[in-house]
């Protein structure tokens, strides 16, 4: 019977990555029925900026190519003829990088597809991973300095500073009652020195022969009597004038 592939599986160490990143890409291959030949291929969609063959291994053992290629835009092919050829439960392993383009936009999506064929048999695709996503990361906004600014708002100084204010006021209002007090007192005082004057002008008219002193003076306690000793003065003078006549 002509050798047989059992199984190809495609594992890939990381499947998003940013542009201009690598990734490492392993192909494991079971074989099912003995052969002497194995071709494996590889294709990309869309092409990589590069591909490069890392390593062939047959049972765990390297087991140089008799052709390799490798290349991001025509793909990968490696072809083994090991001494002895392939037995039943053999393991091939086929390890390589491609490398993402510089320019790949954000959720860009690179798709690989592959085969593996021994000796004219039909080939077998390759299962397991196959897509490979570009990401880029945005850098986050910074929000501390806005969380800082709207947390120092010097809205209590102002209050402070308007309740101080408000306080104030009854201060400069009770400052204007002392001088009001002075003004009442000051016309009040003055009253004595007008009822003195309309005293002096009533006794001007007074008998021509017979005048009689004028008392301006005020009692001891500042009271304002002057003008009363003044009427009763005249009145005296008056008294007089008519005992002188009636003796003649």
């Amino acid at each position: 019977m002509a050798g047989e592939v059992d199984s190809a599986e495609r594992s890939i160490n990381q499947t998003n990555i940013n542009p201009g990143e690598t990734v490492r890409i392993s192909i494991e291959i079971q074989i099912a029925h003995s052969g002497d030949r194995m071709s494996v291929e590889e294709f990309f969609d869309p092409s990589f900026s590069d591909a490069t063959i890392e390593g062939v291994t047959h049972n765990n053992n390297s087991s140089p190519p008799v052709a390799a290629f490798a290349d991001g835009e025509d793909g990968l092919l490696v072809a083994l003829e090991p001494d002895g050829g392939f037995a039943p439960n053999d393991t091939v392993v086929i390890t390589y990088t491609v490398t993402a383009a510089e320019n790949a936009s954000d959720e860009m999506t690179y798709r690989i597809n592959g085969q593996t064929t021994i000796d004219d048999n039909e080939p077998v695709a390759h299962t397991g991973d196959s897509e490979i996503t570009v990401s880029i990361e945005s850098t986050p906004t910074p929000t501390t300095t806005q969380t800082r600014t709207s947390e120092s708002t010097p809205v209590p100084k102002q209050t402070q500073a308007s309740t101080q204010t408000s306080n104030s006021t009854p201060n400069s209002t009770a400052t204007l009652n002392p001088t009001s007090a002075t003004t009442r007192s000051t016309q009040v005082e003055a009253t004595p020195t007008q009822s003195s004057t309309r005293t002096d002008q009533s006794v001007a008219p007074a008998s021509p022969e017979t005048t009689a002193p004028t008392d301006n003076s005020t009692d001891a306690d500042g009271s304002g009597l002057g003008p009363v000793f003044a009427v009763l003065a005249v009145l005296l003078a008056v008294g007089r004038l008519r005992l002188t006549s009636n003796h003649k």
